[in-house]
C-alpha cells in the first residue's frame, strides 16, 4: 500500500507549476468551503513548487488544521450539499484524498479517518451518485447510476481512500465498478434518456443521457483510468489484454483528433471555457500517456504514434511549452526523441456516428464536422453559466478545420447568430436557454447518416427549439466538399440560412461574382461556395480588424413550397 501511495505522491510532486511570487503563506481563515479547498490546493502546490521540503511536521501540521477547519465547519455529516453536487461528492472528496496521501507521513491513522469521513457520508458508493440524505442533482432525483467520466471519478476515490486506511476490499470494489465504464452501451430505449451515458459500437459517447462529449467527460473518463492503472500497474488487478480500451480509443476519441485539436463537435458546454480545443486535445493526450504505461508492443506503439502525430502536426499549440506537469513534459520530450516511434499518418477517412447525431470527415489537409439533434441528442447544453449563446450550434451545423487554428478564440469573438448550416428564426435571442433536457427533447425522429460510396450523406428532419420552424436537412460529405440542400421549410416568420461565419486570415482574398441570375461564387481565404439562390447574398466583415466573416441568406415566409436552398463549399490545401 505504501508503495503505491509513494506513487500517487510523485504524480501529485510534478504538479503544474504557477506564477507564484505574489504568493505568501499566510493562511486565511475562509468563510466557505470552496475557497478553503483551494487555499489548501495552493499551500501543496506552493510548497512544492519553491522546492521546499513539505516533509516537515510543522507544514503538515498546517495543513491538518486547515483540513480540521473544513471538517468542522464546513464539510461534515451535517452539511447539505448546494450549488453544484459535483463539488461535494467528487471534487472535495478527491482533494482531501490527495493531500492526505502527500502528508500521509504525518498524519496518524485517527486523523485520516475522521478526515475521510464525510467523504463516505457524501459518497459511500462508486455505483451510485446522490447516495447520501442531502443529495441534490439539477433533475431533481439526485440518486441515479454512477456513469462514464463520473463513475471513474468514483472508483479513484474509493481507490485512494482504499489505499489511505490499508483497506484492500475497497480497492477492490473500486477496480470492480469500474469494468462497466469501457463496455458497450445497447440501451435504445429513448423513453429514458438517462441510461444512455457511455461507449456505443459506432464510436459515440454520450453523457448526461444525450449530449455527444467524448472531449470533456470522455477525457475525465480517460484521465481517471489512467490514473488508476498507473497506481495499480504490477498488482494483477486488470487484465489490459481482457479490457477494451484501446478499441474505445480507435473509434470514440481518435476520428476526432486532428492536427493537435479536439474537434467541437464533441466538446459540449466546453466550447466557450477558457482554452482552446487544442487544450482539449492536449489533456486526451496526457491521459493515453498514462494509459499506454499500461500496454505493451503494438497497443502501446499505436498510442505513441497517436500521440506524436498530433503534437508534430500542430503548428499552433506547443505541447511541451504548454505542458507545466513535469511529469508530462518529460514525456512529450521523451516520445519526440524516440526516433522508432514513428507518427500515424491520416488517412482520408469518414466517420458515422448516429447515436449521438455526429458525422466527420478529414482528409490530410481538412475536416468538415455536422452536429445534429433528434429526440434522443440535444441541440446544446447550457447550464452554471457556460455555453449561454449555444442556442443553434447543434441545428445541423458545420464545423470546419483546415489551418489548425480555426476554433482558437473563434466561440470568444463570434456572432453566436448566425452558425454555418443552420437555418433559424430572425429574433431575439438574448437571454434565452433553449436547450434541450429530459423533458424537452425535440420531436424529431430522423437524425441519421449513412456511407455512399466514398461520401457520407446525412439527412436531419429539423425542427426549432419553439417548434415554428422545420424542414428537410441533407448534406453530402466528401474529400474537401460538402454539399448542403434544404428544402420543405415551414414557418410563419421571417427565416434565414448560415452559409458561413469564419475567421479571416487573409481579407484581399475575398471574391465574389455572380454567374447566373441565381449561381453565385464566393471565395476567401481557402474556401470556395457555389450559392444558388434568387434572394440576395448577404455578407459581413466584423470583429476587431474585420477578422471575421459571416455569410446568409435572408427569407420571407412566403412560397415556401417551391423554396430549395443549396450551395457547396469547397476545401482546399492552406499554401
Amino acid at each position: 500500500m505504501k508503495k503505491i501511495i509513494k506513487k500517487r505522491e510523485f504524480y501529485l510532486r510534478n504538479t503544474t507549476k504557477e506564477n507564484i511570487s505574489s504568493v505568501t503563506f499566510n493562511i486565511e481563515i475562509l468563510n466557505n468551503l470552496s475557497n478553503d479547498i483551494e487555499k489548501i490546493r495552493d499551500i501543496y502546490k506552493i510548497l512544492l513548487n519553491l522546492g521546499i521540503n513539505h516533509k516537515n511536521t510543522k507544514n503538515a501540521l498546517i495543513v491538518l488544521k486547515v483540513l480540521y477547519f473544513i471538517r468542522n465547519n464546513f464539510y461534515n455529516e451535517t452539511s447539505k450539499e448546494h450549488s453544484n453536487w459535483w463539488h461535494w461528492e467528487i471534487g472535495y472528496p478527491l482533494l482531501i484524498c490527495d493531500i492526505l496521501i502527500l502528508f500521509n507521513d504525518y498524519y496518524k491513522e485517527e486523523d485520516i479517518r475522521n478526515l475521510l469521513s464525510p467523504t463516505f457520508y457524501f459518497q459511500p458508493n462508486p455505483e451510485y451518485s446522490g447516495n447520501n440524505p442531502v443529495a441534490i442533482h439539477p433533475s431533481g432525483s439526485p440518486l441515479r447510476k454512477s456513469t462514464g467520466g463520473n463513475r471513474v471519478d468514483l472508483c479513484k476515490l474509493h481507490l485512494l481512500r482504499g489505499l489511505l486506511l490499508n483497506d484492500y476490499s475497497q480497492i477492490k470494489e473500486a477496480i470492480k465498478a469500474l469494468y462497466p465504464v469501457w463496455e458497450i452501451n445497447k440501451n435504445i430505449d429513448l423513453k429514458n434518456l438517462e441510461n444512455r451515458d457511455g461507449f456505443y459500437e459506432d464510436g459515440s459517447f454520450i453523457q448526461h443521457g444525450y449530449v455527444p462529449y467524448a472531449g470533456t467527460y470522455g477525457n475525465v473518463l480517460l484521465s481517471g483510468i489512467g490514473e488508476i492503472f498507473y497506481l495499480i500497474k504490477g498488482l494483477n488487478l486488470i487484465n489490459p489484454l481482457e479490457i477494451p480500451l484501446i478499441e474505445r480509443i480507435k473509434k470514440s476519441f481518435e476520428p476526432f483528433l486532428y492536427k493537435g485539436s479536439m474537434s467541437d463537435l464533441v466538446n459540449g458546454r466546453a466550447i466557450t471555457r477558457n482554452y482552446s480545443n487544442h487544450k482539449i486535445a492536449h489533456d486526451i493526450l496526457n491521459s493515453i500517456f498514462l494509459i499506454s504505461d499500461f500496454y505493451e508492443y503494438n497497443d502501446k506503439i499505436y498510442l505513441l504514434s497517436l500521440i506524436k502525430r498530433e503534437i508534430l502536426s500542430d503548428n499552433f499549440f506547443d505541447h511541451i511549452k504548454e505542458e507545466q506537469n513535469e511529469f508530462f513534459k518529460k514525456k512529450y520530450v521523451d516520445l519526440l526523441e524516440n526516433s522508432t516511434i514513428k507518427p500515424l499518418p491520416y488517412k482520408d477517412s469518414s466517420y458515422i456516428f448516429n447515436e449521438m447525431n455526429r458525422v466527420f470527415y478529414k482528409t490530410n489537409f481538412s475536416s468538415i464536422g455536422l452536429a445534429m439533434h433528434s429526440n434522443k441528442i440535444a441541440n446544446y447544453e447550457s447550464f452554471n453559466g457556460e455555453n449561454i449563446y449555444g442556442w443553434y450550434t447543434g441545428d445541423g451545423a458545420i464545423y470546419i478545420e483546415d489551418r489548425g487554428d480555426s476554433y482558437i478564440d473563434y466561440w470568444k469573438n463570434i456572432d453566436f447568430y448566425f452558425i454555418p448550416g443552420t437555418t433559424e428564426i430572425l429574433e431575439d435571442m438574448k437571454n434565452k436557454n433553449t436547450s434541450n433536457s429530459l423533458n424537452n427533447m425535440s420531436k424529431s425522429k430522423i437524425a441519421f447518416a449513412f456511407n455512399n460510396g466514398k461520401n457520407i450523406h446525412a439527412i436531419m428532419d429539423f425542427i426549432n427549439y419553439d417548434n415554428c420552424l422545420s424542414s428537410r436537412k441533407e448534406y453530402i460529405l466528401s474529400e474537401n466538399k460538402i454539399f448542403y440542400k434544404e428544402f420543405n421549410i415551414k414557418t410563419k416568420k421571417k427565416f434565414y440560412t448560415t452559409i458561413e461565419n469564419k475567421k479571416v486570415y487573409n481579407k484581399k482574398s475575398f471574391f465574389i461574382e455572380q454567374l447566373s441570375e441565381k449561381i453565385t461564387l464566393i471565395k476567401i481565404d481557402n474556401r470556395e461556395y457555389i450559392i444558388t439562390s434568387s434572394n440576395p447574398i448577404k455578407f459581413k466583415f466584423y470583429g476587431e480588424n474585420n477578422n471575421f466573416l459571416k455569410i446568409w441568406i435572408e427569407y420571407e415566409p412566403i412560397n415556401l413550397e417551391n423554396l430549395i436552398i443549396e450551395y457547396k463549399i469547397t476545401i482546399y490545401n492552406f499554401d
